[in-house]
């Protein structure tokens, strides 16, 4: 009779935070979903691959949680299998996380997992309490996740490309806008002459005009008035700043962890910099809104 094998398998793109007691929870869950299929014995293969390259396979995971795990010894991948005889055919669970900060890791995802068995019931069972221990691990980092990093990689360049054009025709309207308020207030000024009579003759009311006119025109926007006026000076900064702080925030807060080893100092380390500089960031945003509004309320004093 012929066997039916059930497939289940799910990708998650988000990433992960495992510590040991997570680590062995699911490889007891693994352990404990075969045992209910059958008394054959578990086989369980640990295969790893490192930050130089190398591969190291195991049965033991004792072996994994003793590893050094750090520098060039620093896991990037590990796919956790086990598999049962049952009925001359095989139960397998896979569960497997890589840190896909390469462009080798390009098409794939952080986490996925694939169960096959003989018993629909069995295999959707497990399905869903994998999912639930993936679940305890997820670390999300919605700036730079592997979705967000695809998308910056591709479109940088016409992204970069948008807010350099938007930020030139907002200082060119910026400009505009200055020399059409300057021109404004020459005519008010000469309206209020005229209606106080300081300025009577009609003649030199329209020599003034024309005066303000052609010294308007003499105004043209330039290379300076761009890129040094206060606009275009406040938008790069932002956006340098934005980018800077995106980029240090991602650094110090990494999304794919494998938390044993010597991998623990290495995390804490990011982390105790991360939140300082997230807390510098706020202080100075903080300090420079407080500044600029102190600095207007003295200049309208005075």
């Amino acid at each position: 009779m012929e066997q039916i094998i059930v497939n289940s398998n799910k990708t998650y793109n988000h990433g992960f935070l495992i510590k040991e007691q997570e680590l062995r929870r699911i490889v007891d869950l693994m352990a404990d979903q075969h045992k209910k299929t059958s008394d054959s014995p578990i086989k369980f293969l640990f295969n790893m691959k490192f930050s130089n390259g190398a591969v190291e396979i195991t049965d033991n995971i004792d072996d994994v949680l003793n590893l050094d795990n750090e520098g060039s010894s620093g896991i990037k991948s590990l796919e956790i299998a086990s598999t049962q005889k049952n009925n001359e055919a095989e139960n397998e669970i896979k569960v497997k996380l890589q840190a896909l900060d390469n462009e080798h890791y390009y098409d794939e995802k952080p986490i996925k997992y694939i169960i096959r068995g003989q018993s629909r019931d069995w295999v959707f069972v497990t399905s869903s309490l994998i999912e639930e221990r993936i679940a305890k691990i997820k670390k999300r980092n919605f700036l730079f996740d592997h979705d967000t990093k695809r998308v910056l990689r591709t479109f940088s360049i016409p992204i970069i490309t948008v807010l350099f054009i938007l930020g030139v025709l907002i200082s060119m309207y910026s400009r505009s806008a200055n020399l059409k308020e300057a021109q404004l207030k020459t005519i008010t000024k000469i309206e209020k002459q005229w209606y106080n009579k300081k300025l009577l003759d009609p003649v030199k009311v329209i020599i003034e005009l024309e005066k303000s006119r052609a010294q308007n025109n003499e105004n043209i926007i330039t290379f300076n008035d761009i890129f040094l006026s206060k606009t275009f000076i406040t938008i790069f900064f932002l956006f340098t700043l934005g980018y800077v702080s995106f980029y240090l925030y991602s650094k110090f807060n990494p999304i794919y962890n494998f938390y044993w080893g010597g991998y623990i100092e290495v995390y804490e380390k990011k982390e105790s910099r991360r939140k300082l500089l997230v807390s510098v960031v706020i202080v100075t945003l903080i300090l420079g809104i407080g500044v600029n509004l102190l600095s207007n309320y003295i200049w309208q004093l005075f």
